[in-house]
């Protein structure tokens, strides 16, 4: 084991293993990694959320591109994956 052989790793296993003893300390522990963990899951949420928003804001404006330069709605679908119903209504907007 590497704590036998490196002092310092040795230390730190002993620390480890007093906290790991102590009821209030373990509970600090584990209130601490809830908190990572669900800090960490709340970015990925809105990195996610992000970049889905960035995604649509680019084919939605891929579209109205393409209706500037009379592509036909049907096509306009078919490369971005949007609905015809969106697209018409981006028609009405330009």
């Amino acid at each position: 084991m590497i704590a036998k052989k490196h002092d310092e790793f040795k230390e730190t296993a002993e620390y480890l293993k007093e906290i790991s003893q102590d009821e209030a300390m373990r509970e600090i522990a584990f209130k601490r990694e809830t908190f990572l963990r669900d800090w960490a899951a709340r970015n990925k949420q809105s990195f996610n959320k992000g970049l889905e928003q960035g995604i649509e804001q680019g084919l939605i404006l891929t579209a109205k591109n393409m209706l500037r330069r009379g592509t036909p709605i049907k096509y306009i679908s078919e490369d971005t994956g949007l609905d015809i119903s969106i697209i018409k209504a981006l028609q009405n907007k330009i």
